[in-house]
This record gives structure tokens, sequence and C-alpha cells, in this order.
């Protein structure tokens, strides 16, 4: 397969910041995003600003 990247490094300003940890069906929106790349490639990585601890998806 080939290798995937999701560019998480928006601020999220609209939905008041860290929007890959907002929840969406009790799940974290990155965690989602990155469900949804690995149907289409492996690895899956993620790219985003550190403003911040983040939890793990």
């Amino acid at each position: 397969m080939t290798p995937v990247v999701i560019l998480a490094g928006g601020e999220g300003r609209r939905m008041g910041g860290r929007k890959p940890e907002r929840l969406l069906a009790g799940r974290p929106l990155i965690a989602h995003a990155v469900d949804q790349a690995r149907k289409w490639g492996d690895p899956v990585a993620v790219a985003f600003a550190q403003r911040g601890p983040m939890a793990e998806p």
C-alpha cells in the first residue's frame, strides 16, 4: 500500500481550538481521519503543529 499523511495543522479557531481532539460520536476527530486513511494506505502519519500536549487517538 501507499503511505498516507493526514495534514492536521489547522488551529480550529472556529471550533474553539484543539480540533483533532474534538469529539464526534464519542471519538476524537483525528481518530476518524486515521481510520479512513488506513483504508487508503499504510503507514499512516499525522502532521500537526505542536502547541501543547495532545491525547493519543
